[in-house]
């Protein structure tokens, strides 16, 4: 990955102090950092392009380079690899639909919101994928886009230090006391792998999305798509986890039919 690219990229989103607030970024710039294939043109498409873009480019994914990328990442801290698991794990149980709203903003099904012409940054997808992993994991927007990237990607071979990390991580959560919650989880696994509080609650949302963390009531994506309207939110005031590990806690365990289809 292109340094200088990258740097302009995090650059025009972030700073010492957060999030930034002027975008504006010099033509120069952003025409170099375009050409390493790092920012991208503002693009427009319909909800039904975007669909159909998931499931043609998910035809043309391969299951094992996505899981070697995700574990490989594990020591490497390479994020770039990360949530094109959880985009893998949606993108094989989508299906074809209609824009269908009831609150007349977004689709009920997926949640986009336009029926015609959707507006996309691409840019701050690709820098929130780079800087953390990923964090619209569940965004089809943000899918539509992993997926097409994958074109673009050689995916390294785990290490057994990797596998060991992954395995460390399985120990962690199938111990863990019935009550506890994904914060708990995510603190103890400091002791595991190279990371910050961000990453970690990424590592744990894409376990979710693919079903490997889910509750009786509360699924992931491994035998269905889940629509929009389905996923129950939490009712807590504040929560920094998304459906469905923001339900679980240690008594729900692992789903060792989706941990076995990934890793295993």
């Amino acid at each position: 990955m292109d340094q200088k690219a990258k740097d302009i990229l995090f650059k025009t989103f972030w700073s010492t102090s957060g999030w930034t607030e002027n975008r504006d970024i010099e033509l120069e710039k952003f025409e170099y950092a375009k050409s390493k294939g790092l920012m991208f043109d503002p693009i427009e498409i319909s909800h039904d392009k975007i669909i159909s873009s998931i499931l043609d480019n998910f035809k043309e994914t391969k299951k094992k380079e996505i899981v070697n990328g995700f574990i490989s990442s594990l020591s490497s801290r390479n994020l770039k690899y990360r949530s094109f698991l959880s985009s893998f794990a949606i993108g094989r149980v989508i299906q074809h639909h209609n824009y269908s709203t009831s609150n007349g903003r977004s689709c009920e099904v997926c949640g986009l919101y336009e029926s015609s012409l959707e507006k996309i940054d691409l840019n701050v997808l690709n820098f929130e994928k780079l800087k953390w992993g990923g964090v619209r994991l569940m965004r089809l927007e943000y899918i539509y886009f992993d997926l097409l990237q994958i074109r673009k990607i050689e995916f390294p071979e785990p290490t057994v230090e990797d596998r060991t990390i992954l395995e460390n991580l399985q120990d962690l959560i199938l111990n863990s006391e019935l009550e506890e919650r994904p914060r708990q989880i995510e603190k103890k696994m400091r002791k595991l792998i190279k990371s910050n509080a961000y990453e970690r609650e990424v590592i744990l949302n894409i376990f979710g999305v693919c079903g490997i963390l889910e509750t009786e009531n509360q699924k992931g994506f491994f035998k269905n798509y889940i629509p929009q309207e389905k996923r129950e939110i939490r009712p807590v005031n504040k929560t920094d986890w998304s459906y469905p590990v923001d339900w679980w806690q240690g008594k729900y365990g692992i789903n060792e039919n989706a941990w076995n289809y990934y890793f295993k």
